[in-house]
């Protein structure tokens, strides 16, 4: 099989320089505290909560959807900000890891994680949970080096 022309001119990702301050790595203390607990308590992460059914079904359908028409479906697992990993209670970890187990076992579906970008600390995030935009080339890289590499 030919490769992609996305393929032919792939370049390896690079390690990021998280050099410059963000958003995230600026703001401390009591704000920064703040921040973490609305985001948190506004999904509500930070206590049990179960699925919503209705959210997993059409998530589901959705999936279903894609692959009735022929589209590859792949899970991304993004980076997010070691205060934010820290502040979703275990019982949610437990859950959505769970679930996504098993979306993955009953559609053949993969797996792409990202998360250990997160070791390059708060200097990579643009908040709690979301990569600064310095860095989405690089997280576009990986996508693609990864279809690339796996999944053609």
């Amino acid at each position: 099989q030919e490769k992609s022309k996305t393929c032919e001119h792939n370049t390896a990702p690079k390690e990021p320089e998280a050099t410059q301050e963000t958003y995230w790595s600026r703001i401390q203390g009591e704000k920064r505290s703040l921040e973490l607990l609305s985001r948190l308590g506004g999904f509500s992460l930070d206590k049990p909560s179960p699925i919503d059914p209705l959210m997993a079904e059409y998530y589901e359908k959705t999936i279903q959807l894609f692959l009735g028409y022929g589209i590859k479906v792949i899970f991304i697992r993004f980076p997010v900000s070691k205060d934010f990993q820290k502040g979703v209670h275990p019982e949610n970890t437990s859950a959505i890891r769970d679930y996504t187990s098993s979306l993955q076992k009953k559609y053949g579906i993969p797996i792409l994680d990202l998360g250990y970008l997160a070791k390059h600390g708060d200097k990579f995030f643009e908040n709690e949970d979301h990569v600064h935009q310095d860095f989405f080339p690089l997280i576009g890289q990986l996508i693609i080096n990864d279809y690339c590499t796996n999944r053609q």
